[in-house]
């Protein structure tokens, strides 16, 4: 995006103040300094910019004549981004002058997306895991018990513990503790335990 600044300033004329001076024969100069400080106000309005850019355009003095150009460079002091601008003076009456800046827009900095937390290992649902364990409890009770895991899907890890409940045959619901002992792949395996005392 490209932007044009017409500022009007006051330039006294007084032959030894810092940054103006001026001779009977001569034309009117200013400290290039000086209208870059003054470009630099401008250019923070413009640009929205919490702290004041850095204008440079050089060291010494120009003639303030219409039409009278400098070449600068503008660096925003909060993305660091350093552009090429043109202050032209455009109009020159008596002891004030107006300069017109040219360049482009300072680019508001695209943030760094914050990373999505990655689960630890890969998930399960409530009812996979139910039949996990539900499976592995044949061989114990010589039936698959009913085992209800909740209803939040579950971070498979080696060691991580699950507390779940299991309907056994006598009809009584029962703590059971379901750890997850060995993961290849999409396979697991699973070790759980009951309870001695039911539930409520």
């Amino acid at each position: 995006m490209k932007f044009a600044i017409a500022i009007v300033l006051p330039a006294i004329v007084v032959l030894g103040l810092a940054g103006c001076s001026a001779s009977a024969d001569g034309p009117l100069t200013v400290e290039k300094s000086t209208i870059a400080n003054t470009a630099a106000k401008a250019l923070q309005t413009e640009w929205n910019s919490s702290t004041l850019p850095k204008v440079d355009c050089g060291t010494g003095s120009t003639e303030v004549a219409v039409g009278k150009a400098l070449d600068c460079t503008a660096t925003d002091t909060t993305s660091k981004q350093e552009l090429p601008i043109t202050i032209t003076i455009t109009k020159v009456n008596g002891s004030k002058y107006s300069i017109n800046v040219k360049g482009q827009q300072a680019s508001t900095p695209t943030p760094t997306p914050t990373p999505t937390p990655t689960a630890a290992g890969p998930t399960l649902t409530p009812g996979a895991l139910a039949d996990l364990a539900s499976a592995s409890m044949a061989g114990q009770y010589g039936f698959e018990p009913t085992v209800d895991c909740g209803s939040t899907d579950i971070v498979m890890t080696v060691g991580a513990v699950v507390d779940c409940t299991t309907l056994l045959n006598d009809g009584k619901t029962y703590p059971a503790a379901v750890t997850v002992t060995s993961i290849a792949g999409g396979d697991y395996k699973v070790d759980v335990k009951v309870g001695a005392t039911p539930v409520g």
